[in-house]
């Protein structure tokens, strides 16, 4: 029979006021439930303290998994604790998040969403980027940015005008744009719009927002995308800097989307889009 593993309880405090909070203030979830598997195995501790490790170790588990873009493993493991204030905040955006995606993904079971805006799937990209880059992962972070930038396009094609970027159905751009596409049509016979072209369509619907706003700042967005096609991750092999990202992501591809959400949706009309906490003491009842 083996035996079950002790933790002192000296211990056991020491890991759950100390170290779990110090991990979790930098978003790294899977570092603390690897510190409170430790702790869950044991059978020491107060049935007091036991559940609270209980607790904490659910809600790390649904943070890591909505840190990983798992957002139907997240929602399972956030909707027992959902009376809890903060999590019900949370819970609430996630399901939006999870009907976004739905609404881009045919391949995402999205049943659990809740109607919103459509622009969650961006929001999360965009508060996953900025976890990234306070870790100090900037090429991470400028993946997910770009990615942030890219799904604004699509999803203001997809909501308004019936577009996928990546199969373009010609039949519904207005007709003197068509000979325009046509030519770009691959073998396997679809039209695939990648990120300039897609904002570039946007710019000839007359009057779109994010068409209008795109065109006022295309020349930074062009240019601060030689940061992210030098990289390793895209087409070379330079690593991305916090300055990179700081004085450049930020100020051109970040400040774009948000400007670009308030255009579209409006801040006062908008929910809130919470950041993933980092404060265990707050997650309590």
């Amino acid at each position: 029979m083996t035996e079950q593993a002790s933790v002192a309880p000296v211990v056991m405090q020491r890991v759950m006021e100390q170290d779990i909070p110090a991990v979790v203030a930098d978003y790294n979830y899977t570092a603390a439930l690897q510190k409170l598997r430790q702790l869950r195995v044991s059978q020491d501790g107060s049935p007091e303290m036991r559940n609270k490790i209980r607790q904490i170790f659910d809600l790390c588990s649904a943070f890591d998994a909505w840190d990983r873009f798992d957002h139907l493993e997240a929602w399972e493991a956030l909707r027992p604790w959902m009376k809890i204030g903060l999590v019900s905040s949370l819970g609430r955006f996630l399901k939006r998040v999870i009907n976004s995606r739905g609404l881009l993904d045919s391949t995402f079971e999205s049943a659990e969403g809740s109607k919103g805006h459509g622009y969650e799937i961006v929001q999360d990209l965009l508060l996953n980027a900025q976890r990234r880059a306070h870790q100090q992962r900037y090429d991470d972070a400028v993946g997910r940015a770009y990615r942030a930038l890219e799904l604004l396009a699509q999803v203001r094609l997809n909501q308004r005008y019936g577009i996928k970027t990546g199969d373009v159905d010609i039949a519904l751009l207005p007709e003197t744009l068509r000979p325009q596409y046509e030519p770009h049509r691959s073998p396997n016979g679809k039209i695939e719009l990648p990120l300039l072209r897609s904002y570039q369509l946007l710019t000839q619907f007359e009057g779109d927002p994010l068409g209008q706003l795109f065109q006022s700042r295309e020349s930074l967005i062009k240019n601060s995308l030689q940061i992210r096609n030098a990289s390793l991750f895209a087409h070379g092999f330079r690593p991305i800097s916090r300055p990179d990202f700081e004085q450049t992501i930020e100020t051109t591809w970040i400040r774009f989307i948000q400007d670009a959400l308030t255009e579209l949706v409006g801040s006062s009309q908008a929910p809130e889009a919470p950041q993933l906490p980092t404060q265990p003491d707050e997650w309590f009842l």
